[in-house]
């Protein structure tokens, strides 16, 4: 098991739950900084990493305008208990599980010998310089599938990402207009994001980071009727279901309808 223990730089489950404490207080980032020995920012990319989203409870809401400006989450918002809005929330304990987990995977690496170390190295530098991006062989129509997409853990990288058939039309075409370059895109990550957010305003829609959308994703298959845990950990590409409890925010009717359904299943 790897060593788990905090530097100066990283910060602890107390540490986090002060901020949690201190957001329901209303209490400043600033504020906050000085409670716990950090800096502000340190504070602000804390909440803002670890946002939980829980989707509006009516159709077509306009998102609050109190979510584009510091503290970003509701946790010490009046106006929560009643509000149908989508909520931002701030909460201890799933971030320090997300922070322990994303520790573990890159302090456990992978066993390299020294010329496949090179060699990787090589390629990865080269993908860098040249600006790779997603090729035509990566996605199998057939199957639905993008595959050997996601470098940020070893499960992404082994698991196909799935297609949903809405948007199998626009995959096709972009397959399609590819092939001579043998690129969908192939774009820095820089100029990747100013084409993403530059997409979004000509559609409409409102400024999301392609991070928030996962989270919308799998906040959305946790909260559908009639999806299996093991069916979301394979979409949302997981190592463990575990990572449900962030995502899943049932309320009381829920509660009432689960027991209720005992029932209905003997009937």
């Amino acid at each position: 098991m790897p060593d788990l223990r905090t530097g100066p730089k990283h910060l602890t489950l107390e540490e986090r739950t002060e901020i949690q404490n201190c957001l329901f207080q209303g209490v400043t980032f600033k504020a906050i900084a000085r409670r716990i020995g950090k800096d502000p920012t340190t504070v602000s990319k804390e909440v803002k990493k670890h946002i939980q989203v829980i989707p509006a409870r009516i159709e077509d809401a306009a998102p609050c305008s109190q979510l584009l400006k510091a503290p970003f989450v509701c946790n010490g918002c009046q106006r929560k208990r009643y509000c149908k809005l989508e909520k931002h929330e701030y909460l201890a304990r799933p971030a320090h599980e997300a922070y322990r987990d994303t520790l573990v995977e890159c302090r456990t690496g992978i066993a390299f010998a020294k010329e496949s170390f090179y060699e990787d190295d090589r390629i990865i530098t080269e993908g860098i310089k040249q600006a790779q991006g997603l090729r035509v062989e990566h996605i199998n129509l057939e199957e639905r599938v993008i595959v050997n997409a996601g470098m940020k853990t070893k499960v992404r990288k082994a698991t196909p990402i799935v297609l949903a058939n809405d948007i199998l039309p626009l995959v096709e075409d972009l397959v399609a207009n590819a092939q001579k370059s043998g690129y969908i895109w192939k774009r820095n990550e820089d100029e990747w994001y100013a084409s993403y957010y530059a997409a979004l305003e000509a559609a409409g829609c409102r400024k999301l980071t392609p991070y928030s959308c996962r989270h919308t994703t799998a906040t959305a298959l946790a909260i559908t009727e009639g999806i299996a845990p093991q069916t979301i950990k394979r979409v949302m590409r997981w190592s463990t279901t575990k990572m449900l409890d962030r995502y899943a925010h049932p309320e009381m009717s829920d509660a009432l309808s689960a027991v209720d359904a005992i029932k209905k299943a003997n009937e």
